[in-house]
């Protein structure tokens, strides 16, 4: 029988080790890598903190896709809100965006155990967090001039009402008629102030005293017996007001998701920092073993 011997050497690699075995009699050189085992407790971490980022990662998507479908509709919207309506959209496409890459960043610094991709994540959504809350403030403070800004829709709608024609006529925009049609057949409502918005308008004059069949709910015959009896504007506060505790608590939700996403990464960064540290405990030092 012969003897062969064997050396053995643990080189750090970053939150990994690689463990080298050099067998002398024939310089053949073995290496076997692994992430830093975490503990039972560190493994359900990080399998939470994996699914809440695939879950903040359909969030961002559907945030996007949310952004994409207003853009597409910025044409019949933003002929009664203005410019501020594309941009608007454009914020939400961007908000989606960023709100997916931060997802994908903390997927891969969980599953690569990457402390520094973990950290990232945990700082952008604290910042984000922080900007939600300054915006809720800053919405609180000025509340009051959302009246002036209702005011500014109001004046655009009537314009547009002014400008309303009949198919084919001088002057007939698609869009303008696309776009009051749509707001008045979506929110039961007729007018800006009301049905009486419409006399003496362009069409009503071209029509013989009728309105555009989005103001009934028959959509026939529409005059100023059968239409909607509430404008618009105040149709749209009403919704607002309708829904004003369901968008709070879908904000809310959405807040108490992000801190928990925060505490999550902050806490497997832990694990990992401590698992890590307990390897730096074990010896690595060079090891000569005998084979007989």
């Amino acid at each position: 029988s012969h003897t062969e011997q064997k050396k053995v050497i643990y080189i750090e690699v970053g939150s990994s080790f690689c463990k080298i075995r050099i067998l002398t009699t024939d310089n053949r050189i073995m290496c076997r890598t692994g992430m830093t085992e975490l503990n039972k407790a560190g493994k359900i971490l990080k399998i939470i903190f994996i699914l809440f980022c695939i879950l903040f990662l359909l969030v961002g998507v559907a945030i996007f896709a949310g952004g994409i479908y207003l853009a597409v509709t910025s044409d019949l919207y933003s002929v009664v809100a203005g410019s501020s309506y594309a941009a608007g959209a454009a914020i939400i496409i961007v908000c989606g965006i960023g709100t997916i890459a931060v997802s994908i960043v903390g997927l891969i610094g969980a599953i690569g155990q990457f402390r520094l991709l973990l950290l990232i994540f945990s700082g952008v959504v604290t910042v984000v967090i922080i900007l939600e809350l300054a915006a809720g403030i800053y919405g609180f403070v000025r509340r009051n001039e959302l009246v002036g800004e209702s005011e500014f829709i109001r004046q655009r709608f009537i314009t547009s009402i002014n400008n309303y024609r009949v198919p084919g006529s001088e002057g007939y925009s698609q869009a303008v008629n696309d776009a009051v049609d749509f707001i008045q057949r979506n929110l039961d409502c007729c007018g800006s102030r009301g049905r009486s918005d419409w006399d003496n308008t362009a069409f009503f004059n071209a029509t013989n005293g009728t309105y555009p069949a989005s103001c009934c709910a028959s959509e026939v015959d529409c005059g100023p017996i059968t239409g909607h009896n509430q404008d618009c504007i105040n149709a749209t506060q009403v919704w607002i007001s309708e829904n004003a505790y369901a968008i709070g608590g879908i904000g809310i939700a959405f807040g108490i998701v992000e801190i928990a996403g925060v505490l999550l990464a902050f806490l497997l960064c832990c694990c990992i920092h401590m698992t890590k540290k307990k390897s730096h405990d074990e010896p690595k030092k060079l090891e000569m073993e005998s084979k007989s």
